[in-house]
C-alpha cells in the first residue's frame, strides 16, 4: 500500500494512493506522476475522507523538507497540492514537540474549509519519514522513476 501518515496525540493525516497515472513513462507537469489519492484527516472531533488529486513530485518535495527537519529536529516542512485544496506544515518546536497545521477544501472555489491543527512529537514522525522514503524509492523524485536503459 502506497501511503503515508502524519500522526499525533490529537489526530492524524493519511494520504493513500489509489491510482498513479503514466507510471513509469509519463510524468506530470507538477513533478513525478499524477495520482488520484485518498485523504483521511482526523483532528479533534472533525474528520475528512475525500479524493485528493496530487502528484508524487509534490509529495517528494514535502518528503525532502520533512527528512531535513526531522534530522535536525528543527525547522518546518510544507506541503501544498497543485489544486490548492490541501496545504499543511509540520513545524518542529522546542522539547521534541511537533505541530501539524493546515487547511483542506474539497472544492477550492467554495468557501467551506477545514482549518486543522494536530499536536504531535518527534517520535510520531519516524514512521512517516520511513513511509515517505519508501514512496520516494517507488516513484522517484520530481522527474519520476529512472528506469535502467
Amino acid at each position: 500500500m502506497d501511503s503515508f501518515t502524519l500522526a499525533g496525540t490529537t489526530g492524524s493525516l493519511t494520504v493513500q494512493l489509489e491510482e498513479v497515472f503514466g507510471f513509469p513513462h509519463q510524468t506530470s507537469s507538477f513533478g513525478g506522476y499524477d495520482t488520484r489519492s485518498r485523504l483521511r484527516l482526523r483532528s479533534h472531533g472533525f474528520s475528512v475522507d475525500s479524493v485528493l488529486w496530487l502528484s508524487t513530485g509534490e509529495v517528494f518535495t514535502f518528503y525532502q523538507q520533512l527528512r531535513a527537519a526531522h534530522a535536525q529536529l528543527a525547522g518546518i516542512a510544507r506541503f501544498a497540492s497543485s489544486e490548492e485544496n490541501l496545504c499543511f506544515a509540520v513545524a518542529y518546536l522546542p522539547l521534541g514537540q511537533v505541530a501539524l497545521t493546515g487547511e483542506y477544501r474539497e472544492h477550492t472555489p467554495e468557501a467551506n474549509r477545514l482549518t486543522f491543527e494536530i499536536a504531535s512529537d518527534q517520535s510520531y514522525l519516524h514512521r512517516a519519514v520511513a513511509e515517505l522514503t519508501q514512496w520516494a524509492e517507488q516513484y522517484g523524485g520530481m522527474h519520476g522513476k529512472r528506469l535502467p536503459a
